[in-house]
């Protein structure tokens, strides 16, 4: 059902990578120009929503010269408003029990050692060597992995009582095929499991999305639902669209998520953040 969208907007919420990146990695002029006149004229606040680690956010957030709340590893840690100090609160901090780790991290190697894993918490991504997945990243994110032996980690953050905030596996597409249906058998209810690509098979704790996110953010603005843009291009930005008053699917999403949203607009590499803003919160 299409829902209303006649309120006045108060909040917008967008993923990164599909979404508010152009070609080049980064947030073209016409994107910037608008977020940057609805922050500072109107006031609204810009929240990013990504699978990506808090540094790898930041600077996106310098570029929109914004201080407001983050949403990470798809809401598996939100951090507040930065201080006068430079420090965030954090709103949302779950992570992934190592005891569900470590047989992840064992049938991996058994099914495919090329299989590249990633480990995520708070800052640092942890991997076993620099393959063609991290480098992939590296690219992507402009963040730089810290090398080291993960079977020692996950035996550390065991003893300690703690995990990581997200797993990433990057692997041949039919490996990924083999590794998802296996762990949707065995691990499914305390897990969400998602792929973002053929090719890459996320993890979060079941609890994280990034719609409870956004839910606890916004009683911070006192905002409404309705009140809420929220745009995405891939399938754990489902639950975001759902949720907001108004859901946005980019032209480049799969048509599978696309079903889920209220409206599609233009592809990430057509300024559609900017095309649906201009519609709904600058209109000439």
């Amino acid at each position: 059902m299409q829902k209303i969208t006649n309120f006045s907007y108060k909040m917008i919420c967008s993923d990164i990578d599909g979404t508010l990146l152009d070609i080049n990695r980064t947030i073209s002029v016409i994107n910037k120009n608008i977020l940057c006149r609805i922050a500072d004229d109107l006031q609204i606040p810009i929240i990013l929503v990504s699978a990506r680690m808090p540094k790898g956010m930041r600077y996106l957030q310098a570029l929109l010269n914004i201080n407001q709340p983050i949403i990470c590893y798809n809401g598996a840690l939100v951090e507040g408003a930065r201080d006068e100090h430079g420090v965030a609160r954090l709103l949302i901090n779950k992570t992934i029990p190592a005891q569900l780790v470590h047989p992840i991290y064992t049938y991996c190697k058994t099914l495919n050692p090329e299989i590249h894993i990633g480990l995520f918490r708070y800052d640092t991504w942890f991997v076993e060597t620099i393959d063609t997945g991290a480098e992939k990243e590296i690219n992507n994110t402009k963040a730089i992995p810290q090398v080291a032996n993960l079977e020692k980690v996950i035996r550390r953050w065991e003893d300690e009582q703690e995990g990581p905030h997200k797993i990433m596996l990057i692997g041949r597409s039919e490996d990924m095929d083999v590794l998802e249906n296996h762990l949707r058998q065995n691990l499914n209810e305390s897990l969400h499991i998602y792929r973002s690509k053929s090719t890459y098979l996320e993890i979060n704790v079941k609890s994280v999305s990034k719609a409870s996110a956004i839910r606890r953010i916004q009683k911070n603005f006192g905002v409404r639902t309705e009140e809420i843009v929220a745009f995405g291009d891939n399938y754990n930005d489902i639950e975001m669209l759902q949720y907001a008053g108004l859901g946005v699917a980019m032209g480049n999403a799969p048509d599978a998520v696309k079903k889920f949203a209220d409206e599609v607009t233009a592809s990430n590499l057509e300024d559609g953040i900017a095309s649906t803003l201009n519609k709904y919160l600058l209109p000439a």
